[in-house]
């Protein structure tokens, strides 16, 4: 099975913010993507101070 490897359509995120309920994915051009934080049960239970020490690898 292969992918579609098209540059078009590749987009990169740029910042990471958390919320109480969601985890929001800003990308590169301008569009955002936000999933609630109970699909991440870890990140959900995690100390507000855990959940802000993060490093966004692109």
């Amino acid at each position: 099975m292969s992918t579609l490897q098209n540059k078009k359509f590749s987009q990169t995120a740029n910042t990471v913010s958390l919320t109480s309920e969601e985890l929001i994915v800003f990308l590169d051009d301008g569009r955002k993507v936000s999933v609630p934080l109970y699909y991440f049960p870890k990140l959900e239970n995690a100390p507000e101070e855990q959940r802000n020490n993060f490093e966004l690898i692109c």
